[in-house]
């Protein structure tokens, strides 16, 4: 006697154990994306704060440099305009 099997995936029977067995797969799997997702969302979030960090400080250097510069030019005009009297 030949077997008829399905010509389609929707007319293959299942149990309710099997389906539910794929749903909890499903689940399993939809669970570890997330939890990588959470994983890199966290990894660039503690990368954003510490290039904040970063910025910040490059910014204070940047402002004592600035100030250092502004005082030496002034004194430079000072000087200059000295010599011209």
């Amino acid at each position: 006697m030949k077997k008829n099997y399905p010509a389609r995936a929707a007319n293959v029977p299942v149990t309710q154990k099997m389906l539910y067995g794929v749903r909890d797969e499903l689940n399993s799997s939809i669970r570890a994306v997330d939890a990588k997702a959470d994983s890199h969302f966290h990894q660039l979030s503690a990368q954003f704060h510490q290039m904040k960090i970063l910025l910040e400080e490059q910014n204070a250097k940047n402002n004592i440099v600035l100030d250092g510069l502004t005082n030496l030019f002034e004194r430079q005009e000072r000087l200059e305009a000295r010599t011209r009297d």
